[in-house]
């Protein structure tokens, strides 16, 4: 069973690469289709397409490693943008998760819009099978001027998409958007998009919010400069420590219900 399993699992793998490769151009062409929940910005990012560059070589990269080494199904999915990419590059993640099996696919500069694109769910959700999916996403959306409720609107349609693909029993971490330096200007928005967020997942069965903004911040409820780098907004290392001491018992709780 553990072998019928494995093929199914590279195959699924090997029609994403497959599945991937062959749109590209649909893909360039239609990559930053929003759902109805967006429609407002639609015209807008229609008649101003966002370069695909960066967001193309880094999926292919990551189905290149999917099917070179398709990892296990059932266990835990990272997905996200830059705070979830750099844990994955400056630490050794799988050490900090052990003995949860985990992956991480999150992908630099990526809106809530780019998590929705079929292609991307097709590619590096999908045929991974995980039994907990653990988000990061939302800080560049604000940048580009989304509203909170499409920041809370667009995840839920992806829970949604998710959920039809991989069962309803699938559980789903949103963790909270980070209130760096670099935000402050912002993070009245921030601040509204974070409780939109964690009022749906009160309610939504297997969803849950983390809130790890609580451990960077000092006792004076100011940013801990000490974790952040110049850019006040990606982090030291260090900062990941921080974070661990509130996301693991979440993640672990969820793995293993």
């Amino acid at each position: 069973a553990r072998r019928h399993f494995s093929v199914v699992l590279c195959m699924q793998t090997v029609s994403a690469v497959c599945a991937f490769t062959t749109s590209t151009g649909s893909v360039r062409q239609h990559w930053r289709r929003r759902s109805p929940l967006t429609a407002t910005r639609s015209a807008t990012a229609a008649s101003t397409p966002r370069a695909m560059e960066w967001y193309d070589g880094e999926i292919r990269r990551f189905v290149r490693m999917d099917r070179a080494d398709p990892p296990p199904g059932g266990g835990v999915l990272f997905v996200g943008s830059s705070i979830f990419r750099e844990w994955r590059e400056m630490r050794d993640f799988a050490g900090d998760w052990s003995p949860i099996p985990v992956i991480n696919r999150a992908f630099g500069g990526s809106e809530t819009t780019d998590q929705l694109q079929g292609e991307v769910m097709d590619a590096v959700v999908f045929p991974h099978a995980p039994r907990v999916l653990v988000y990061y996403c939302g800080s560049n959306d604000l940048n580009s001027g989304a509203t909170p409720a499409e920041i809370r609107d667009n995840f839920k349609e992806w829970c949604s998409l998710s959920r039809r693909h991989l069962g309803p029993e699938v559980r789903v971490i949103f963790v909270s958007i980070n209130r760096a330096p670099q935000k402050r200007p912002l993070w009245r928005a921030l601040d509204d998009a974070n409780a939109l967020v964690e009022a749906y997942c009160r309610d939504a069965p297997h969803t849950r919010f983390v809130d790890v903004n609580g451990v960077l911040f000092d006792g004076a409820g100011q940013p801990r400069h000490d974790l952040y780098r110049e850019d006040g907004l990606h982090f030291h290392p260090q900062a990941y420590d921080e974070i661990l001491t509130v996301l693991r018992g979440a993640v672990e709780e969820a793995w293993r219900s």
